[in-house]
């Protein structure tokens, strides 16, 4: 969280890509993971079910942002489209 929140004051684009290798090895180790782990001490009659949905989930966000993203770099430039 807090490498994401310091993209907008990187000074230039190897600051911000050393931000987001910090910001993906945070994500590697807090993502999907943990959730799959709650999710089955949680569910426990549909397990395969509830851990369907977060993977989908997971992998749908992934095809529903860059979009996103790039329209506000296009139109904003990256460091506002990094709030």
């Amino acid at each position: 969280l807090i490498a994401s929140a310091l993209y907008p004051l990187a000074p230039s684009l190897w600051w911000l890509a050393i931000l987001h290798g910090i910001y993906g090895a945070a994500y590697d180790l807090i993502g999907v993971g943990p959730i799959i782990v709650f999710a089955t001490t949680w569910f426990e009659g549909e397990t395969a079910l509830a851990i369907s949905i977060l993977v989908t989930a997971f992998s749908f966000s992934g095809i529903c942002f860059p979009p996103i993203v790039a329209y506000f770099i296009a139109h904003h430039g990256w460091r506002m489209a990094s709030l």
